[in-house]
């Protein structure tokens, strides 16, 4: 369910875009990553997107902090 359909998740929601707003203004070099496992990312894509669209929706112009952002996939084979 998305967090925004229910009314109960809004006091959280609305402090975390404050905190993560407040840390990109006074930091200057923020990274974030995304962990996933390979197999998570094949069996459940559309809801990791969907997860990545919540977050850029926290941001007014999400080009500001795209280069602070980065992806790792864990437990891939070696002979792929």
């Amino acid at each position: 369910m998305d967090n925004r359909d229910d009314q109960r998740f809004i006091p959280q929601d609305i402090t975390n875009s404050f905190f993560i707003h407040e840390v990109f203004e006074k930091t200057e070099n923020v990274k974030i990553a995304f962990v996933s496992s390979k197999n998570s990312l094949n069996d459940k894509a559309i809801e990791f997107v969907h997860s990545l669209t919540q977050f850029a929706e926290r941001f007014e112009n999400i080009n500001e902090v795209v280069k602070s952002i980065f992806l790792v996939v864990t437990k891939v084979p070696t002979h792929l």
